[in-house]
Formats: structure tokens, C-alpha cells, sequence
């Protein structure tokens, strides 16, 4: 289960030193608002609700997730151990009332247009110009409860892939590769093939040459 960023009753908290907003459940990064920061929690195989360590996102023994309107400083690494640097301030609130009790401006909504056909003297405004295409996606994983992320750096998404494949019968992990790249689709089977033991018996030129389709992993 992922919540809502914008309408769940938040715990009122500070996390090493900072006011927050903690949840024992997933955070929906898509309502996650700009230039607000999203965490999780990762406890221990012994007691898995323990918040040992805070990360930027954690597959297996997941023990509640952050939100707070700055970057935690993580030390140089992905992870860093809470060791009981966080309090509860025993009251329960939305990010709105977050906001209000804070002094800080709440995040504003987006802007929702209706679309309607462009009149004739419109026309131009909206079929000679080339706007910027968006930044190529290679790759979509997707755990347990719906939680996605999507990439556009090649290298954080095998990085994603070689942590999380371990832990896919406890977290539903599932990746899907988006790019044609060739290198990028055989790194991929490479670290699925290495992980059940075997070798991938594909040279690169297999993958320079096949048709393009995208590629999922899952249910293994």
C-alpha cells in the first residue's frame, strides 16, 4: 500500500534534528510534491518495523517512510543509520497542517487545463513549433502496492536491478527495460543470468541486431 503525499495523516516528527512527517506505510512518489523529499525506512530481518536505517528507497524489510521539505544529508552514501535520531512529537497531521504550523508555503496544485480544438487563427500557435521531447525513459521497476520508479540514467537503474533482484519473493520486484540501447539490454540479462548462476550465452551483436520490444522481468 502507498499513500497519498498531499492527504495522509502524517506522525509529526524530527529526523536528526529536522521537522518531518513519518507514515508506517510506502509514500507515493508521484505525490510527492516539487522540491519536497520523499525517504523510507529499512529495518532488520529480526524485527522488521525497526527504523534502523533511512535510504532513499527500500525494497525489503520496508519499516515506514519520510517526507520534509529539505534534503537529508546521507553522509556520502545511499543509506544512513538513524541509531534513535528520530522523535515522535505525539501529534498527527496533514501536509497541509504541516505547512501552516512550520511557516512554510504550501505546495501549490497543478494547474488543470481542459482541451478543446484551436480555432483557425490558433492553428499556428500550436502546429509550428518543436517543443523539447522529454528525457528517453530506460527502464521501469515496480514493487508490491503499485510503488513505481522510472529511470532515465542507465547506470541507477542496473545499480536498482543487481540491489533489489535478491529480495523480488518478499518485495514482487519487477523490471522493465525501455531503451533500445544494446549495451543496456545485454547489462540487464547479464545480471539476471549471473544471479540464476548461469552465463548469458548472447554477445552483444544478438542484441544490436534483434527487434526492438520491450523488456520485462518478473514472477521469477
Amino acid at each position: 500500500m502507498a499513500v497519498n503525499a498531499k492527504t495522509e495523516v502524517f506522525d509529526h516528527v524530527e529526523l536528526f534534528g529536522k521537522p518531518a512527517l513519518f507514515t508506517n506505510f510506502r509514500i507515493d512518489r508521484s505525490t510527492v510534491p516539487e522540491n519536497w523529499y520523499c525517504y523510507d525506512f529499512r529495518g532488520s530481518d529480526n524485527d522488521p518495523g525497526k527504523l534502523n536505517y533511512v535510504e532513499l528507497r527500500v525494497g525489503v524489510n520496508h519499516s515506514g517512510a519520510v517526507l520534509l521539505p529539505e534534503e537529508l544529508d546521507l553522509k556520502g552514501k545511499d543509506y544512513r543509520r538513524v541509531r534513535g535520531q528520530i522523535n515522535f512529537l505525539g501529534s498527527r497531521m496533514t501536509l497541509e497542517t504541516f505547512c501552516e504550523v512550520h511557516d512554510l508555503p504550501y505546495p501549490a496544485e497543478e494547474e488543470k487545463y481542459h482541451i478543446r480544438p484551436a480555432r483557425p487563427d490558433e492553428a499556428g500557435l500550436f502546429y509550428d513549433q518543436h517543443p523539447l521531447e522529454d528525457e528517453q525513459l530506460v527502464g521501469r521497476v515496480t514493487f508490491v502496492g503499485d510503488d513505481t520508479q522510472e529511470f532515465t540514467d542507465a547506470e541507477a537503474f542496473l545499480k536498482c536491478i543487481r540491489e533489489e533482484l535478491p529480495y523480488f519473493p518478499t518485495t514482487g520486484f519487477r523490471c522493465e527495460v525501455l531503451t533500445d540501447d544494446p549495451a543496456v539490454r545485454k547489462q540487464v540479462d547479464d545480471i539476471f543470468y549471473d544471479f540464476f548462476g548461469e552465463e548469458n550465452p548472447h554477445q552483444i551483436e544478438d542484441y544490436q541486431n534483434e527487434t526492438k520490444q520491450d523488456m520485462t522481468f518478473g514472477g521469477v
